[in-house]
């Protein structure tokens, strides 16, 4: 879990939000699933920074938007 991510759930940002749950959710399982596969299949490790920029920095990067959101439009909550 990435600092953006971790003030983006304990503040609330994401935590409330049903699709930034859902991609999190999808994200973390398809992403922790084929890491599992790359070491398994004993792979290229450099490899692994291109599932790190799909399957963590896309939801960091969506979360980072969240918040910056909420901090631009303060009337709209989430």
């Amino acid at each position: 879990m990435s600092p953006t991510q971790a003030v983006a759930f304990f503040g609330g940002f994401s935590l409330f939000s049903a699709r930034l749950t859902l991609l999190h959710l999808v994200c973390h399982t398809v992403g922790g699933g084929l890491t599992a596969v790359l070491v398994l299949t004993k792979a290229h490790y450099g490899c692994a920074w291109y599932l790190f920029a799909v399957f963590a920095l896309l939801p960091a990067l969506c979360d980072a938007g969240s918040m910056l959101s909420a901090c631009l439009r303060p009337g709209k909550r989430y």
